[in-house]
């Protein structure tokens, strides 16, 4: 059974009361342990497509099931109990509490399921290892680097063990260098066994992921290896992105860990 799994998915919205259609009757499935890239123009409706599979938004039809829970139909409480034990949300802008410390960021979500004080202190010090941050948990979130505030948000949708992990622009805020370290370390989650989609406008990030699914106007185009989707996509991009694009691969090809 797919742990993602959105069946003939439409969705609709609406602009000066005229509809815009986003995803136009689209299937897609993630099985466990997949790490999957979601590449495409902007616009195209890969962060929509990550919406409904985060049960943040619902489909105008069709049905979107996680861990073979069907969202669609499911009464607010109950939809929450998924968002909390079984999807795990990282966004671009980190969203983190400022007047919480890096530590109280990452015990929250465990305290308000009512988990026990010293079990939620013992996972929150597991992640923020798991992510490298175990010393900076007394500080605060503008005492951070925007890397260090990303893996700081990584490490607070770790600690309930979700199902899978979703990741929008995840390394849209930062720097290339700062980037590519999230990168790494993403593959690491990965290794470790997590279920990792990510949306992504960076074609050598795709490239990197074993799958890659290219979407254009609410469709999915292409749907295979990372690197063979990525170029696809970076040479519907332009010239630029796609000398970017192989300048990447050459690096790679060298050895070099920075793009």
């Amino acid at each position: 059974m797919p742990i993602l799994s959105l069946q003939n998915v439409t969705k609709n919205y609406f602009t000066d009361d005229q509809p815009v259609r986003a995803l136009n009757n689209l299937s897609l499935e993630v099985s466990r342990g997949e790490f999957v890239a979601l590449v495409g123009r902007s616009g195209c409706g890969k962060s929509t497509l990550l919406s409904l599979a985060g049960a943040m938004d619902f489909p105008t039809s069709g049905a979107v099931l996680v861990d073979g829970v069907a969202t669609t139909s499911l009464r607010d409480d109950a939809l929450a109990k998924v968002r909390r034990e079984k999807i795990g949300f990282i966004f671009q802008s980190f969203q983190l509490i400022h007047t919480l410390t890096v530590f109280e960021n990452v015990e929250l979500p465990l305290l308000l399921l009512l988990a026990g004080k010293r079990n939620a202190r013992e996972i929150a010090r597991e992640r923020l290892s798991w992510v490298e941050l175990d010393e900076l948990g007394r500080r605060y979130p503008h005492q951070l680097s925007g890397g260090q505030m990303q893996r700081v948000a990584i490490a607070r949708a770790l600690v309930q063990s979700p199902a899978i992990l979703l990741a929008d622009e995840p390394t849209g805020n930062l720097d290339s260098k700062t980037g590519e370290e999230i990168v790494w370390l993403f593959h690491e989650l990965h290794e470790k066994g997590n279920t990792i989609v990510l949306v992504t406008h960076e074609p050598k990030l795709a490239a990197r992921c074993p799958r890659a699914v290219r979407l254009v106007d609410g469709l999915i185009v292409a749907d295979g290896k990372g690197r063979d989707v990525a170029l696809a996509n970076a040479e519907a991009l332009g010239a630029e992105t796609l000398a970017a694009f192989h300048a990447a691969q050459a690096a790679a090809q060298a050895g070099q860990r920075l793009p």
